[in-house]
């Protein structure tokens, strides 16, 4: 068996090379993701205002499919009419609210297959997804961090899914906040199937208040990577 030896400068050469390699690498992943960043609508304050593309983090994913599409936007500081349709720089389209409450009206009347985008900002609302929904439904967050639905008194549900949606709902970067609130649940799940992932349930330090809870109509519930807390 014959062992190749190589000298220090060689090996030194192509570390370098191998970290040049990734440096590459993350660079044209930067530049995917600012490209992603100017297709999607931020911040934008009026209808007939271009968006932004302004992103506080990246609002769409590259995969086997393509970019992922958002059928809806819910952003805090959108000032333009709700349900304002939008063109997207891929040539597809999403509809915007500054409220939840709007959004998923919208989502509950249209009775398809939807997926909900939540941009930066505090929602002091309480929803409900009700059993004549039929459809699958995936509400994606900007981060647990930075997208705070928040109970406003006591004995609320912040986020409803009743007992009778038959399809698939994930929920995914959201903090659902009680508060110092008592008798609240940040979320209440009887959908068929449920995931949550990368979200964040407080009480407020109140034991009468629940951060979650998974109703007993759920045929199947997966939780990854959540923080459940005061």
């Amino acid at each position: 068996m014959t062992i190749e030896t190589r000298p220090d400068d060689v090996v030194a050469e192509v570390v370098q090379e191998r970290v040049r390699q990734i440096q590459r690498q993350l660079d044209s992943l930067r530049s995917d993701v600012d490209h992603t960043a100017t297709l999607f609508p931020k911040n934008a304050k009026s209808a007939g205002v271009a968006p932004e593309g302004h992103i506080h983090g990246p609002q769409g994913m590259v995969g086997a499919g393509g970019l992922v599409h958002f059928d809806y936007v819910v952003d805090a500081n959108w000032t333009g009419p709700a349900g304002t349709t939008v063109q997207l720089g891929t040539g597809s389209e999403t509809v915007i609210y500054a409220t939840l409450t709007g959004a998923i009206a919208a989502i509950q009347t249209a009775n398809v297959d939807a997926t909900l985008r939540i941009n930066k900002g505090t929602y002091s609302e309480q929803v409900a997804l009700s059993s004549s929904f039929s459809a699958s439904l995936h509400v994606v967050g900007e981060g647990s961090e930075v997208v705070r639905w928040k109970a406003t008194g006591n004995s609320q549900t912040i986020f409803d899914v009743q007992s009778g949606v038959t399809e698939y709902v994930s929920i995914s970067g959201i903090w659902f906040d009680n508060g110092t609130f008592t008798g609240c649940k940040g979320l209440n799940a009887d959908a068929a199937d449920v995931f949550l992932k990368e979200c964040r349930f407080t009480t407020g330090g109140s034991s009468s208040s629940t951060g979650g809870e998974i109703g007993s109509g759920a045929n199947s519930v997966m939780v990854s990577d959540c923080i459940f807390g005061d």
